[in-house]
């Protein structure tokens, strides 16, 4: 066989290997673009479900002390924490009260697959493996629904737990002084020199501080004992607040007739 037959053959069978190296990085670009936007689309889910979780969570609270959660403004990193924090809870909690009952499920789990495991070895022609396969298909279809379930489910939780959160601040809150260079529709207020003596300071006594929230601060003087919420909120700016003291009297209002959590 002459060379150039040779050489023809071999310029015929050798491998593309530039045109080979193009496919392959641009498949591996594909490969990157699609993790780069599955990743922003999994993170802009991840955001809105932290986000609405809570929102949830404030409305319990805020609905509680009788303050309109459109009054308020928060970011969606804090709404965000709430909700993680207060499912967390729910979640460790849940898990300690059970832990036998959770430890004795996976027990029998492990020990079921083990005992399926030995039976197809033994008996080959059983078809466990098959049979286990389509439990498992469908075990995954069940999966995803009952994620979505569990997802409202949680939001339900959210908001159950502000408003517990928000019951245990009307229980358990601390009457406040408020100080003011302002006569400010708080009550009747006692008159105080400041410590130059040049000007004078108002003290509204007998209030009770629901939060601080935007450059407000909201205070409430009385407790419905049936709806077990504050009867009037005083929206007070701190641009007219000189000081608030925390003093150490609790709440001196007797039990709710209902249960403060619905």
């Amino acid at each position: 066989m002459s060379k150039k037959i040779q050489s023809q053959i071999l310029k015929r069978f050798r491998p593309p290997i530039g045109k080979d190296f193009r496919e392959s990085q641009f498949s591996s670009w594909t490969r990157i673009k699609d993790f780069i936007v599955t990743f922003g689309a999994a993170s802009g889910v991840l955001a809105g479900v932290l986000w609405m979780g809570g929102r949830f969570y404030a409305y319990g609270y805020f609905e509680r002390i009788h303050i309109p959660l459109y009054f308020l403004s928060f970011s969606a990193g804090e709404y965000a924490e709430t909700y993680v924090t207060s499912i967390f809870a729910n979640i460790i909690t849940y898990m300690i009260a059970n832990f036998w009952q959770i430890l004795i499920v996976i027990i029998l789990v492990i020990a079921v697959s083990l005992v399926l495991s030995v039976i197809q070895s033994r008996f080959k022609k059983l078809k466990i493996h098959e049979a286990v396969i389509t439990i498992d298909n469908i075990g995954h279809r069940l999966l995803a629904i009952s994620f979505v379930m569990l997802l409202f489910l949680s939001f339900f939780i959210a908001y159950n737990n502000g408003n517990a959160a928000a019951s245990h601040t009307l229980a358990n809150g601390q009457s406040v002084t408020v100080y003011s260079t302002e006569l400010l529709p708080l009550g009747s207020p006692s008159t105080l020199k400041t410590p130059d003596q040049n000007s004078s300071l108002y003290a509204f006594t007998d209030l009770y501080l629901l939060t601080y929230n935007n450059g407000k601060y909201y205070f409430f003087t009385e407790l419905d004992l049936v709806t077990c919420k504050p009867k009037q909120v005083y929206v007070v700016p701190d641009s007219s607040v000189a000081g608030v003291k925390i003093n150490e009297s609790s709440l001196a209002f007797p039990k709710c007739a209902i249960s403060p959590v619905k």
